[in-house]
């Protein structure tokens, strides 16, 4: 009886352990996990944003190689920007 009861408070505390890790990797973790999400979202938000601005460039702007320019000076410039946004998020 004796060595039931001390297997039972060893098996107790191995998953005492295993909770612990489990509770410290997921707080490891999520932020991680956190951050790639809020970053997915920046990045939708940023390139939608950035899809109607070229829309409106086009619209306003009727010469064709400078419209075509500023679309690509623009797309540069929010390919720096999401670069930049990742290595913050990260």
């Amino acid at each position: 009886m004796l060595l039931k009861f001390v297997l039972f408070l060893n098996a107790n505390k191995f998953i005492l352990i295993i909770d612990k890790l489990y509770i410290a990797l997921t707080l490891i973790l999520f932020p991680f996990f956190f951050m790639n999400i809020l970053f997915k979202l920046h990045a939708f938000f940023i390139l939608h944003a950035s899809s109607g601005i070229e829309n409106t460039i086009i619209d306003y702007v009727h010469h064709n190689s400078i419209r075509l320019y500023i679309v690509y000076t623009f797309k540069l410039f929010i390919v720096v920007f999401m670069n930049y946004n990742l290595i913050y998020y990260l």
